[in-house]
């Protein structure tokens, strides 16, 4: 017991996750006794996922401060990392799309009996939908779990509370210590997640047999293919197109930062590093990195975006959702607000996951998997997160740059 409280807690999970599947292969239908105890994990995630999203994203925009610096920096900033994370979600669909993780898979068609109404986008107007994701009342939306109109109103309560600067401070801090407070039980709810992962992997390995793991590994792929495709294609592409600094020699500043981003899986805990890379490396003023490195290690969540667009066209395979227009529209929204609202903790992204299933229709099938492999991912989502700070902050810091030199150009 002394060495398992020990290791960290993707350790024990990986553990859980290997174990889970050996009792499964052995005990074959035996393993669904596991199963109330993966429920019990299921339903502590699905508690924690309304305080964590409202607190969350309320929080994460009141850090803009006040309406003045969104107007300059602020604007900049937000419209990049929005704009990165529209792309980021996109080829994460895009390359599910074309791996197919979960489609022709026999071993999973099994999930498709306990799904009643998998297709959130059945006889869909993509103008009323969106008409529904505004609330009418935000009570009932939180009562109900209605994602979409939950976060539509944290962003709206956000930008009120950035609005009203000095005054609105005490709520601030109070959405703040909300946010402190849903982590906290995000995180106690994801400490249990070794031995929930073990029932659930147990429970899917005895009744599917070992085929879903050939559609793990082509998730895996899709992942990975769209963080690739983000770090060598979308990133050197802004650079090479905003700024006055080449691909090659902004990866060699980012370097080190990069190194710690995949050491310690956490954008957070970079935030040091990247600071240092833009202050000494890139030698970016503090007025402009003081608020997109902060900022965006909280919003800024590209390599999230992308998986929670292949977890999107996973579910769907597996359940046998078309995939059409309508459907693609909501998980990239998904992928946007629901990145910028992940938590910089562990385990934060099967929370994410969780929410992501749940406001598209589909049952949490598919949680164990996702969990099981997220500590593996984990390195490329954040060195893809925070390689898109330092981004952002390039492209902020020229921009800024050439306002500066248009308006001295101009006789006064």
């Amino acid at each position: 017991m002394a060495w398992w409280k020990k290791q960290k807690l993707y350790i024990k999970i990986l553990i859980g996750a290997v174990l889970g599947i050996s009792v499964g292969i052995i005990g074959g239908e035996n393993a669904t006794l596991l199963s109330p105890i993966g429920e019990i994990f299921i339903r502590l995630l699905q508690t924690v996922i309304v305080p964590l999203v409202f607190f969350s994203l309320v929080a994460g925009i009141t850090q803009l401060e006040s309406m003045e610096k969104l107007k300059t920096v602020g604007f900049k900033t937000v419209s990049f990392y929005c704009l990165t994370a529209f792309f980021a979600t996109l080829i994460g669909v895009s390359m599910a799309l074309l791996l197919s993780p979960g489609k022709s898979s026999t071993a999973l068609d099994g999930m498709n009996a306990v799904v009643e109404a998998a297709d959130p986008t059945a006889g869909f107007s993509f103008i009323d939908n969106l008409v529904q994701w505004v609330p009418n009342n935000p009570i009932a939306a939180m009562a109900e779990g209605s994602m979409l109109q939950i976060i539509i109103f944290s962003i709206i309560m956000g930008l009120a509370l950035v609005s009203l600067g000095e005054r609105g401070k005490p709520l601030v801090t109070l959405f703040q210590r909300g946010s402190e407070l849903s982590i906290r039980m995000a995180e106690l709810v994801v400490t249990l997640a070794p031995y929930g992962i073990f029932a659930l992997m147990a429970n899917a390995s005895g009744s599917f047999g070992s085929d879903f793991l050939i559609q793990a590994l082509r998730y895996v792929i899709a992942d990975i293919s769209g963080l690739a495709v983000i770090l060598l294609v979308v990133y050197p592409a802004l650079i090479l197109s905003m700024t006055r600094t080449s691909p090659l020699k902004f990866y060699k500043q980012c370097s080190s930062a990069m190194l710690v981003a995949a050491s310690t899986t956490s954008s957070g805990a970079t935030l040091p590093a990247t600071i240092a890379v833009a202050r000494d490396e890139m030698k970016i003023s503090e007025r402009i990195y003081g608020f997109t490195l902060p900022l965006g290690a909280t919003v800024n969540m590209n390599g999230m975006s992308v998986v929670l667009g292949v977890i999107a066209v996973f579910a769907a395979n597996v359940h046998g959702t078309p995939i059409t227009m309508a459907f693609l529209a909501t998980t990239i929204f998904l992928g946007i607000f629901l990145a910028a609202g992940t938590a910089g903790t562990k385990g934060a992204d099967i929370v994410m996951a969780s929410v992501l299933l749940t406001t598209l229709g589909f049952p949490l099938t598919l949680l164990p998997i996702i969990a099981a492999l997220s500590p593996l991912l984990d390195m490329g989502h954040t060195v893809c997160n925070i390689t898109g700070d330092l981004v952002a902050t390039r492209l902020v810091a020229d921009a800024e740059e050439k306002s500066a030199e248009l308006e001295a150009a101009v006789p006064s």
